[in-house]
């Protein structure tokens, strides 16, 4: 057999893993999938969905044989939780991928699809767990996304970058950083790595033409994104649990600092924890992320980042956090689109969508949404003995019920460019 060691953008993210379930849907099966897994083996056995995912950061392709052995599309067991959210702790749990990047099952037309992260960003692996379905389905070889990466792609992109921009490395270094401050009193979580889990909701399909018609009235140029945001940490401080003032983190797909010739794999991405002055303002989330992206200041995280080696999440179980504690959020928004036309056993309006990932500090709360349908779809993912899921829950559903009700009324919030206005009271 043949082994590759994976690019250093995968390498990073070792030991990080996502359990995502969707659906229900009709016609895709356990055996439907297996067959659709075969045949990606058979057709590309260096993909690395069908490859062995070593821990010394290498993919080792298998012969026929072995894979033949390889539970990739495990049989669940009678007491599964029959929630989408249920389900999805179930299988970060007690599904442990092993050397397998990618590990399928079907519970009730449910999909449970539990991958390490070395695969691919969140954006992509919905569009390979999309297809793998859409081929199950239709009992055909799967086309996947492509996985190809260049070489040296951060020093060539820093060098497009500011040599374009001259004055981008001086903006960046006058970046404001978060400050967090030290806590009066704190208080030491024990085992809270296995209290990792996840809440879920949905809004209904208005909930983004909504947002669009807030944004083209009282913010036009500001993006879907910021809103949402913004939206969620109004949510999370009305309940109790008002989000850590110094920063919030939100992804950057590095892929915009590249030529269109330039092919960057699915791991390309960066999360960025920046300073904004109000959370709660969309404006300020907007300005204070886009001028993180045009002084390159993701090019240098990303760089700093694949100096480092793969830090062990799971080394510590005890972390004193402030008491009381407030989250770090970490925001991300993407699209569903992938997912539209599979065979959906439920109308539009029952769709669900969940999923939870590894949060590697006690105090985060990870809340990635999506849109599908005109729905936004939320599911957030934290540790269940450091912050209150009954809050958590409060929170998204809060937000679910109209977004746009969340967001500063007229000359409540400022940014650096000036009053964010909003509907009238």
């Amino acid at each position: 057999m043949t082994d590759r060691r994976m690019s250093v953008y995968d390498r990073v993210f070792l030991g990080y893993e996502v359990t995502k379930v969707v659906g229900p849907f009709t016609g895709i099966t356990a055996d439907r999938l297996r067959a659709a897994l075969n045949s990606l083996h058979a057709n590309d056995p260096s993909h690395p969905a069908v490859c062995a995912m070593e821990p010394t950061g290498r993919w080792r392709t298998v012969s026929p044989s072995e894979f033949s052995r390889r539970a990739l599309v495990v049989e669940l067991g009678p007491d599964v939780p029959g929630t989408p959210d249920g389900l999805a702790e179930y299988g970060q749990h007690h599904l442990p991928l092993g050397d397998r990047p990618l590990v399928f099952a079907v519970h009730n037309g449910l999909i449970l699809a539990r991958f390490g992260h070395p695969i691919g960003s969140g954006a992509y692996l919905n569009t390979l767990i999309a297809e793998l379905m859409r081929a199950a389905a239709a009992g055909r070889p799967p086309q996947p996304p492509p996985v190809r990466q260049g070489r040296f792609l951060v020093t060539r992109a820093a060098l497009r970058h500011f040599g374009r921009h001259p004055g981008a490395l001086l903006r960046m270094l006058r970046t404001l950083r978060p400050a967090p401050t030290s806590a009066p009193k704190t208080r030491t979580v024990e085992g809270w790595r296995a209290t990792l889990t996840t809440r879920s909701d949905r809004s209904d399909e208005s909930a983004t033409r909504r947002v669009r018609a807030w944004r083209d009235r009282y913010a036009p140029g500001i993006s879907v994104a910021s809103i949402v945001f913004a939206a969620l940490a109004s949510a999370f401080g009305q309940v109790g649990l008002d989000p850590d003032p110094a920063g919030v983190v939100l992804l950057v797909d590095g892929q915009r600092y590249l030529r269109k010739s330039w092919a960057a794999g699915p791991n390309f991405i960066i999360g960025q924890y920046l300073a904004v002055p109000d959370l709660r303002d969309p404006r300020a989330i907007h300005e204070t992320l886009h001028a993180a992206i045009d002084s390159g200041r993701p090019l240098a995280a990303m760089g700093l980042r694949l100096l480092r080696q793969p830090r062990d999440i799971g080394a510590e179980n005890a972390r004193t956090v402030p008491d009381p504690v407030r989250p770090r959020l970490i925001l991300t928004f993407g699209r569903l689109d992938v997912f539209a036309d599979l065979p959906w056993a439920v109308p539009v309006d029952q769709a669900r969508h969940t999923n939870v990932s590894s949060v590697g500090e006690p105090d985060a709360l990870s809340v990635a949404t999506w849109e599908l349908n005109g729905a936004l779809h939320l599911a957030a993912s934290f540790h269940s003995g450091v912050f209150p899921p009954e809050a958590v829950s409060a929170a998204l559903r809060l937000f679910c019920s109209s977004p746009v009700a969340l967001l500063p009324a007229a000359g409540e919030a400022t940014s650096g460019a000036g009053t964010l206005a909003g509907p009238p009271k």
